[in-house]
């Protein structure tokens, strides 16, 4: 049953002329019609067997040969001469093409084969892999076990359990060749161990080396393309390590990985660069402590001597989600000092979250993780970088600049600038944001200051905040400040100095006295201190209007000292229930107000300030001391002159 159909037909055919004594009552035309419809269901029936006869010689090839010689031996004896020469051809030729396919698929061949090419691969680009065994089937497909790739310090840096690549490798074995290229259907590494590490001593990892094997660094020959790589790649179950020795300890293990999947359908290797689209890359990974489980990890990821891209990049981890672009420019094609060396160009989109605990992994002694939305543009090293309509926010604090200038953020010693930020917090809500060492330098001289909206230029060291203008509305009043510095601000006595526009400043909040209340004015100050009791303040200044035990008083220039809730100094006052030019001490340190004053009063209206009716108007010259609560227990011990 074996026999192939083409070869009766071709049999039949050639018995046209001895049939026609049988078939005499036919014409010529009539019989070839009959023979040429019966050679094509024959044909058509051949079709049908050659494919199980394929399929035979590929999964059962010495039980199909020796059937094949049976046959032959039969079909020879039973045609006319020139008959059994054809199929002597036909099956000389087919038995040479089943050793083959025999020879190919015996184990020793694909052994064979698989050593040749990594011959070729190790001598041509000096890589030093090896392997267990090697599985090679008719379509090119190959199976690698055992799969060993040594760096240049002789340590398998890369090792997988199995290695499968989904091939034509009479394609492969031609383009590498000709077109220094190789072409997979799909790579797939099951049990992966890939461990990236920069030497002590050197700059540049072990990984980035192997991928300079594949670029001579010579000028490339027009004749012959430099090496190229093009796959489906799939990673299961894998981990991956990254490891800096010049950086002892922790510091220097940036990932350690593990349960690592990961799934790119086109990766792209040429010479030293490398390319991929990766849909979705997962691991779990632990650092200070600290496990960090990354669920989606999709981008657009590009690697070259000069720079590492995500684009399109979306990271959902247990505590995060950033979306955007991330550029890493390296120096020189290195890592090494990172913080300083290695530049960012970085794109967040709104949608983006961020967590302290994440950040945690490259600034160890962050401890705050409440979860913060971040968007904008970041360029350049961590140590010395730009923000670019960036704003940072969540449900209790926003803060937003169109520009803002940050260095050596990490080292402590921070200068932070802008000419365009916007806030919104209240200060306690700014602390918590805050991780310890900086909250904890944040005091809590603003925390009754209730919510706190900025729009202005600052500028912001360890030592000093400075605002060169701006404006500030706050649960107590609202300012316009300009030249305004603040200094020592983490320690108990901050010192502060400038010049501000307030309204409605209720001074009670800050001078825990009801005696004085809300305050329009002009104000230059230099002074210390936001606590009263160790308050001191040199002012010269202009007040539009002041509440004094519930009695408004408008016009009032002071030129003086507040030191320890005592002024010493002089204050002009021009209202229409008060005209006079008072020069000494009142102190404002108990309930009961006491002064020792020498006052030039040409108008004073003492109803007015006892809550009398009319007009009772005083006018003098008053030298002395007095004490009150209010004016109805006034104490005078007094000069008085010219009392009218």
């Amino acid at each position: 049953d074996s026999i192939p159909k083409i070869i009766e037909s071709l049999i039949v055919m050639a018995k046209l002329e001895n049939n026609n004594e049988t078939e005499h009552k036919k014409s010529v035309t009539e019989n070839l019609e009959d023979q040429v419809q019966k050679a094509a269901d024959n044909v058509q029936e051949t079709v049908k067997e050659a494919s199980e006869l394929a399929s035979d010689v590929i999964h059962h090839p010495v039980e199909t040969a020796q059937e094949f010689g049976k046959q032959a031996a039969k079909d020879v004896t039973s045609y006319s001469w020139w008959a059994k020469l054809l199929l002597f051809l036909f099956w000389t030729v087919l038995s040479v093409v089943v050793i083959i396919l025999i020879a190919i698929n015996l184990p020793i061949t694909k052994r064979w084969a698989a050593d040749q090419a990594l011959q070729i691969v190790n001598k041509d680009f000096k890589a030093k892999m090896s392997t267990e065994s090697v599985e090679v089937d008719f379509f090119g497909d190959v199976t690698i076990k055992g799969l060993k790739i040594k760096d240049y310090k002789d340590l398998d840096f890369i090792k997988v359990r199995e290695f499968k690549a989904n091939s034509d490798w009479f394609s492969l074995a031609t383009n590498i060749g000709k077109n220094n290229s190789l072409s997979f259907d799909g790579l797939s590494l099951k049990d992966a161990d890939i461990k990236v590490i920069t030497y002590k001593g050197d700059s540049i990892s072990n990984f980035v080396r192997f991928t300079k094997l594949f670029d001579s660094g010579k000028k490339s020959d027009p004749k012959k393309p430099p090496f190229q790589l093009n796959s489906r790649v799939e990673i299961i179950n894998s981990k991956v390590s990254i490891v800096n020795q010049n950086s002892p300890g922790e510091a220097g293990k940036w990932l350690t990985a593990t349960n690592v999947n990961l799934l790119a359908p086109n990766l792209k290797v040429n010479g030293g660069d490398v390319s991929a689209r990766i849909n979705n890359f997962t691991f779990t990974t632990k650092r200070w402590g600290k496990a960090h489980f990354v669920e989606t990890f999709s981008t657009d990821f590009a690697m070259t001597e000069d720079f590492l891209l995500l684009k399109d990049l979306t990271l959902n981890t247990d505590h995060s989600l950033l979306q955007g672009d991330i550029k890493f420019n390296l120096n020189k094609g290195s890592w090494a000092d990172f913080t300083n060396k290695v530049k960012w160009d970085m794109n967040l989109n709104l949608r983006s979250q961020l967590s302290g605990y994440h950040i945690s992994y490259f600034i160890t002694n962050w401890d705050q993780f409440i979860p913060f939305n971040v968007s904008g543009q970041m360029t350049g090293p961590l140590n010395k970088f730009t923000l670019d309509n960036f704003l940072i926010r969540n449900p209790s604090v926003n803060i937003a600049t169109k520009k803002m200038n940050l260095t050596n953020l990490l080292n402590g010693n921070f200068l932070i600038e802008t000419n365009n930020l916007s806030a919104d917090f209240t200060y306690k809500d700014l602390k918590a944001m805050m991780p310890n060492f900086i909250s904890k330098k944040m005091k809590n001289f603003a925390d009754d200051f209730g919510k706190l909206k900025f729009n202005g230029a600052a500028k912001v060291t360890p030592q000093q905040v400075y605002v060169s203008s701006g404006n500030l509305m706050t649960g107590i009043g609202q300012a316009k400040i300009t030249n305004f510095s603040l200094s020592d601000y983490s320690s108990t006595l901050p010192k502060y100095k400038g010049y501000a526009e307030v309204k409605d400043l209720n001074t009670s909040v800050i001078t825990k006295s009801k005696a004085v209340g809300l305050i329009t004015g002009k104000f230059n100050v230099d002074g210390q201190s936001f606590d009263v009791n160790t308050m001191r303040i040199s002012t010269k200044s202009q007040i539009s209007s002041i509440e004094i035990m519930n009695k408004e008083i408008n016009n009032l220039n002071l030129d003086g000292l507040l030191d320890h809730r005592k002024y010493n100094g002089l204050i002009t006052v021009n209202d229409e229930q008060a005209k006079a030019t008072v020069k000494g001490l009142i102190d404002f340190s108990t309930k009961r107000i006491s002064a020792n004053v020498d006052a030039n009063v040409t108008h004073l209206n003492m109803n007015y300030f006892t809550d009398k009716p009319g007009n009772q108007i005083v006018s003098g010259q008053v030298n002395g001391k007095m004490a009150m609560t209010d004016l109805n227990d006034l104490n005078l011990d007094v000069e008085a002159n010219n009392i009218s």
